[in-house]
């Protein structure tokens, strides 16, 4: 009996003290995610609180964000290079207000890794929620484009009044 009420609910500070023991532990945290709406809550604000340095190839976490553009910028997106059918799509948690650590060259080069994997989807089939209007595009486009996502995305963290830790503005290299 005293088993089922921990697991049920009834101890969420006991629950949340074992979460933030696996604060890093990504795969711990995905799995705590799926075991019941609590802990799905105590988890998933430390898997979004820096998800652009994740050691990982898979940047859908940048689509999450993009649903949270105001009309102006959902109008440039699609204008400019992407099109898409769930913009408007609603998400369960407000992911941008759980951010506590930006780095600027890491969030401009999780960018221009996914622009490049739905650049190359697009031409192999789609794979993610967006495709290239143009595959064709120039460097200077793609380039464009690039900054366009980098400062919808930091537009997006102003206007959820995120609560940062540590901020590092660290320019991209030129190339």
């Amino acid at each position: 009996m005293a088993c089922s009420k921990l697991f049920s609910g009834d101890l969420p500070e006991l629950i949340d003290e074992i979460i933030q023991y696996f604060h890093y532990d990504y795969k711990t945290l995905h799995s705590c995610i799926l075991v019941n709406r609590l802990w799905c809550s105590l988890a998933i604000p430390l898997l979004w609180e820096d998800p652009f340095s994740f050691p990982t190839k898979n940047y859908h976490f940048i689509e999450i964000y993009l649903n949270y553009l105001n009309d102006d910028y959902k109008t440039k997106l699609n204008e400019y290079v992407i099109h898409n059918d769930i913009l408007n799509s609603n998400t369960l948690f407000n992911y941008p207000k759980f951010i506590q650590h930006l780095d600027t060259y890491e969030v401009y080069n999780s960018i221009e890794k996914w622009v490049k994997t739905v650049k190359n989807s697009t031409t192999k089939g789609p794979v993610f929620n967006y495709s290239m209007k143009n595959v064709n595009l120039s460097y200077s486009q793609v380039s464009n484009f690039t900054n366009l996502i980098f400062r919808s995305l930091f537009l997006i963290f102003i206007e959820n009044e995120v609560n940062l830790h540590s901020f590092e503005v660290i320019p991209p290299v030129m190339r």
